[in-house]
């Protein structure tokens, strides 16, 4: 089994990973992305940028890494300023619009705990980033509800994102101290985490043992609408609900195979940037950075602007896993 130090470098590299992987198919329709070893086996590319570039979803994610272990603690102000930075700097890759409102109106003199996109605005972008908490708070429950909370009202005030990015956090803290994952009792503990703020995404998350013995192409089908129940469409769009639903259900589909899941969350098309991010993310806490694809991992990189990223990833991982085993 992989050690806890492990698990906090897995975590990261497999949101990274996963980021890579889905960039090159974000928006695509299921049957216009490949299958098999073309699809995991390999990077694809992203716009004219080199292959195995992540992201804003890796960006954000090691923005707030960062502020962590630099405050030792969830510290909302300097978050902000972490995140505005990618978008000063020119360097953020692909930000969704929720995400570049909310900086913009940061950057434009608004306190950070009122700059976030409010309610009927409840896309992605907390969840997407929110692995770092997991980490940290892995064995505080309520200090991690808050921190993700925090996080996410940076960007994101609506009471679905909110509860997304909570979600995500406690899936991550959830496996990065297990040895195995009951599926009937991960979900459950997860839609508790949910009901504190958005009951209706807690009850979907209830979901997830029935969908999980349904017909693959029936599950994803009510996924996709999961919280939307006009969409008619099989894809997974921005909406914070299905983007979670996705990841939670294709990583308990085969919880100690990163390529298994990651490879499903995106031929399921749509956001798959994003969705491969938060699956990879727990494949690795799971099972550590031993069980990620290891010939991708040295070419992980952040556009031209950071050509070697892995080291990096390594490096916040273990400052974070200092940070919370501290005693």
């Amino acid at each position: 089994m992989a050690t806890l130090e492990e698990r906090f470098r897995g975590c990261l590299l497999g949101l990274a990973l996963g980021d890579a992987l889905g960039a090159p198919y974000e928006f695509y329709r299921p049957e216009e992305i490949p299958t098999g070893d073309r699809l995991v086996g390999r990077f694809g590319r992203v716009m004219d940028l080199p292959v195995g570039t992540v992201t804003d979803d890796t960006q954000m994610a090691v923005a707030l890494a960062r502020s962590l272990v630099e405050r030792g603690r969830l510290d909302g102000e300097d978050v902000a300023w972490q995140f505005a930075r990618l978008w000063q700097q020119g360097t953020v890759i692909g930000p969704g619009l929720a995400c570049s409102v909310a900086v913009g109106r940061f950057l434009g003199g608004v306190d950070w705990h009122k700059a976030g996109c409010g309610e009927g605005r409840a896309g992605n972008g907390a969840a997407m980033r929110v692995a770092p908490v997991g980490l940290l708070r892995f064995r505080t429950p309520a200090a991690l509800v808050e921190d993700a909370r925090t996080q996410s009202i940076v960007t994101h005030t609506d009471p679905r994102a909110v509860a997304g990015a909570v979600v995500v956090a406690r899936a991550v803290a959830w496996c990065v101290e297990g040895e195995h994952v009951d599926a009937q009792e991960f979900v459950e503990e997860l839609a508790r985490a949910a009901d504190i703020d958005c009951p209706e995404f807690g009850e979907y998350i209830r979901k997830l043992p029935q969908w999980l013995d349904a017909p693959e192409e029936e599950a994803v089908a009510e996924i996709a609408r999961a919280g939307q129940p006009t969409f008619t469409d099989r894809v997974i769009t921005p909406f914070v609900v299905p983007t979670v639903l996705a990841g939670l259900y294709t990583f308990l589909r085969s919880p100690r195979d990163f390529g298994q899941s990651v490879g499903r969350v995106i031929r399921m098309g749509g956001d798959t940037d994003t969705t491969a991010a938060i699956t990879g993310a727990l494949s690795g806490s799971l099972n550590g950075e031993a069980a990620l694809p290891q010939h991708l991992l040295p070419r992980l990189r952040e556009g031209r602007h950071r050509p070697n990223l892995v080291e990096e990833l390594r490096h916040v991982a273990d400052q974070l896993h200092r940070l919370a085993t501290q005693t």
